[in-house]
């Protein structure tokens, strides 16, 4: 990604973990509550520091790192960091809602691609917080289409959901929680093609939390679906390496990535009781990579039930059935392990080279 956005953060952690990759050219962070920002940077300094971070190193690939971001100590003051206190329902409504604050056509949903955003981060309230704005913040369609109009056309939301559900939760539209279901459904009519959730456990919350990713087209979806290997190749050509020696990434490799591809099982257990039940809770047997990435009538072979049937934006069952899709849609070659790790360790001895 070469834009970012990222809606809260206050404490700038989102913004360093953004700053990390070297194809990041503008990373925006809206945040209401300044006084909340300069707490943060008085008294959490390390959540916002970008010292550590070292673009001295030529990782090969044609890849030139912004020598800038090592003169920052804090990611603040990062030149690719442009931080706003504002109000993000207004900020992005301003500038990509369907009709901007001003006439310049340039305000509103008709911005040029390049003006757009790759990755759209949502770090503010949880929708599972019992408070009356989390409602209205994934209610308002207005809001949540104006995020959909800032994304290019491969891009990424990313959103925090709050605790993961366990296996005796109801369903998620009938009990306390259903400001989760009321965003995903927001994200589904404004155009969304695919949802995933995973959970994580190392924010050091009380317990599992989950996260939402909603990818607006369909090849930037088969990227989820990466091998280790190949996400192991990303990581290394696209992380600032760290000045200490430490690993670029404290908690995140191409293994882990595995583990967020596939739904946890509670999170299909709760979406099966759903009323009405969704088809593919009774019919969905087997894998089919074609119909999980959305055709219908993908062949005749396919497991019965689907045919003409369409993949759900989200559903955790067909996910789970589905964890070996192919890249086969938007120009993604399916690359086999083997040739990955081939494919990386010419990398890497290429990079020792140039070092050399």
């Amino acid at each position: 990604p070469k834009r970012v956005a990222i809606i809260g953060g206050g404490e700038g952690a989102t913004l360093r973990e953004v700053l990390r990759h070297t194809t990041v050219e503008k990373a925006f962070m809206i945040e209401i509550d300044g006084e909340l920002v300069e707490l943060c940077k008085r008294y959490l300094p390390e959540w916002s520091s970008c010292a550590d971070i070292d673009d001295t190193v030529d990782f090969g690939g044609g890849i030139i790192m912004n020598n800038a971001a090592a003169e920052s100590e804090s990611c603040f003051d990062d030149p690719r960091a442009n931080v706003s206190y504002d109000d993000a329902f207004k900020w992005f409504i301003d500038n990509y809602g369907e009709e901007g604050s001003d006439s310049d056509d340039n305000n509103n949903g008709t911005r040029k691609e390049e003006e757009k955003m790759d990755v759209i981060i949502m770090d503010a309230l949880d929708p599972d917080k019992f408070v009356e704005i989390v409602g209205s913040l994934y209610k308002d369609n207005q809001f949540v289409d104006a995020l959909f109009r800032g994304l290019t056309e491969e891009g990424v939301f990313v959103a925090q959901l709050g605790e993961t559900d366990g296996l005796e939760d109801p369903a998620v539209e009938n009990g306390a929680l259903k400001d989760k279901a009321n965003m995903m459904e927001a994200l589904e009519s404004v155009g969304f093609k695919s949802m995933h959730v995973y959970d994580e456990g190392h924010p050091h919350f009380d317990a599992p939390w989950n996260f939402l990713v909603a990818f607006k087209d369909e090849k930037s979806r088969a990227n989820w679906y990466k091998s280790s290997a190949q996400i192991e190749i990303e990581i290394h050509k696209r992380i600032h390496r760290r000045k200490s020696g430490k690993p670029p990434l404290r908690y995140f490799d191409g293994a882990t990535m595995m583990g967020y591809q596939l739904t946890p099982k509670a999170q299909q257990t709760v979406y099966c009781r759903k009323e009405p039940t969704p088809w593919e809770c009774d019919e969905y047997v087997g894998a089919n990579p074609r119909a999980a990435i959305g055709e219908e009538g993908a062949n005749k072979n396919q497991s019965v039930g689907i045919i003409g049937r369409r993949r759900p934006v989200y559903s955790p069952v067909m996910e789970r059935n589905s964890r070996k899709v192919l890249n086969s849609r938007g120009g993604n070659e399916a690359v086999d392990d083997s040739t990955v790790v081939a494919r990386l360790s010419s990398t890497l001895q290429e990079t020792i080279g140039k070092k050399l």
